[in-house]
């Protein structure tokens, strides 16, 4: 086949994001309220309003129904359009110029955590405000105003205008920091381990298709989850934290904010919302990659390139 522009496969890359986060957002918001809840106390000495991934999921659907479920819906939309259609769209293309550029197989190692790490910086960056005002909505509730410092917003719009008007264009890239080193982690480990896991499952003879695609993304998702969490859980509160005079309250680093997490709360902190993180990325990434490789084989079919 023709290879494919990089227009078509941000596209592409774009379209699979879209699938699924709409499948994955409710645990997004579980996941943040659980990372917020209990921040810098001691494990055991404070009242925990949400219990584990199912009680979260009863408490905020009894109290706050589908919006409160799927909160941030439509801040994580425009958020996964740019910042995962950069990350894949780029990766394959960064893959190929790397490859290239340094006499390296396509397939190796070095190769593709290279290009994972640049594609998913990259897409941090050009996506930061909506995830910041993303993760500010998913962590507000009427019903619990106890768990994270929370900024009430009527809508996505409202969510970014109070952004917009309380700290200026400097708050919409407020923790720019840690959410490129969340993905200095997270793109290569997702992508490096998808490839390799489907290479691996490719050798006992099964055809590519579904079944192996889903299996890859499961195996993906678990490296993702342990790897990623910790980073998260910092960058989670590093755009949640309350804002005076253009400056964090709590923390004043991405480093402050570890060392401060890790003192108060020990690894046990650092793995908060475990469970919802992999609840959400197991169907998420199993939906990014399986729309993924259908949007690419329906390319190829209707030569769109």
């Amino acid at each position: 086949h023709q290879k494919r522009s990089l227009k078509t496969d941000f596209a592409i890359s774009a379209l699979a994001c879209c699938g699924a986060v709409t499948v994955s957002n409710p645990f997004e918001v579980i996941k943040t309220r659980l990372q917020l809840q209990g921040e810098l106390k001691e494990t055991g000495k404070y009242v925990k309003p949400y219990k584990g991934l199912f009680h979260a999921f009863y408490v905020i659907g009894r109290h706050e129904g589908l919006r409160g479920i799927q909160r941030g819906l439509f801040l994580a939309y425009p958020y996964t359009i740019l910042m995962n259609g950069t990350r894949l769209g780029l990766y394959e293309h960064g893959k190929t110029f790397i490859a290239n550029a340094t006499g390296s197989h396509r397939n190796n190692a070095f190769v593709g955590m290279t290009s994972g790490i640049v594609s998913g910086v990259a897409g941090s960056i050009i996506a930061n405000p909506f995830y910041i005002a993303k993760t500010r909505m998913q962590s507000y509730s009427p019903h619990l105003p106890m768990v994270g410092f929370q900024r009430p917003a009527s809508g996505p719009f409202d969510a970014m205008r109070i952004i917009w008007k309380e700290e200026g264009i400097k708050g919409f890239y407020r923790g720019t920091q840690g959410a490129c080193i969340r993905m200095t982690v997270a793109s290569p480990v997702q992508l490096v381990s998808y490839d390799f896991a489907k290479r691996h499952v490719l050798s006992y003879g099964l055809e590519d298709g579904l079944k192996v695609h889903i299996a890859s993304s499961i195996i993906s998702s678990a490296a993702m989850a342990l790897c990623l969490n910790p980073f998260d859980v910092i960058t989670t509160r590093l755009y949640n934290q309350p804002v005076e005079n253009g400056k964090g309250v709590l923390y004043r680093s991405w480093l402050d904010c570890f060392l401060k997490s890790f003192k108060a709360e020990g690894l046990n902190g650092m793995y908060k919302g475990l469970v919802p993180h992999y609840a959400r990325l197991a169907p998420h990434t199993i939906m990014i990659f399986v729309c993924l490789e259908q949007l690419r084989k329906l390319a190829n079919k209707y030569e769109i390139y």
